[in-house]
């Protein structure tokens, strides 16, 4: 493991990071560009001493776990993930891999221009992970789902209806009370 190359990833990927693309609130005192430690720490589900030891290069060899998580945390792209795997001294193998849940801004874009026709952002594991207006219309309000309850497979497989759309109790599509 090559303590001080991971701690230079680490820092630079950091700052490479906007608060609020995270959901992490911006505030008028920040001395760093990008994330606290603290806040990547969070995000990845560490200590933040842990993962402070690990940018100071004074860490020891962190966990397939402890990376994958700081992978997610730092939203690392396939190559900076197998990099960050590689200065571990780790080998990322497919099976460690988790689906992604990050859609990205471009998606987003393009989901908000597609208004003619329902559209939706499925992950490897048909988890819906965003939509448009059209979709909702369509297939019921995701957002007023649980996590759980947005996956095609489950809807499809689970409901009596055959997964008709969301508050849809009949399957007539008529969300009308007599």
């Amino acid at each position: 493991m090559d303590k001080h190359a991971l701690a230079a990833f680490l820092h630079s990927r950091r700052e490479q990071i906007r608060p609020q693309d995270v959901g992490v609130p911006h505030g008028t005192r920040r001395r760093t560009p990008g994330l606290r430690r603290e806040e990547v720490a969070q995000l990845a589900h560490i200590s933040t001493d842990h993962y402070s030891r690990l940018e100071q290069a004074r860490g020891r060899h962190p966990s397939r776990q402890v990376l994958h998580g700081i992978a997610r945390a730092l939203r690392l792209s396939d190559q900076e993930r197998a990099h960050l795997f590689q200065l571990a001294g780790e080998l990322e193998q497919d099976r460690d891999r988790l689906p992604s849940r990050v859609v990205a801004p471009a998606t987003n874009a393009l989901l908000d221009r597609l208004s003619d026709m329902p559209a939706l952002v499925v992950d490897n594991t048909c988890q819906v992970l965003a939509w448009n207006p059209l979709a909702a219309a369509l297939f019921g309000d995701f957002s007023a789902l649980g996590s759980t309850d947005r996956n095609i497979l489950r809807r499809i497989f689970l409901h009596p209806d055959g997964g008709a759309r969301a508050g849809d109790s009949d399957g007539t599509g008529d969300h009308r009370r007599s």
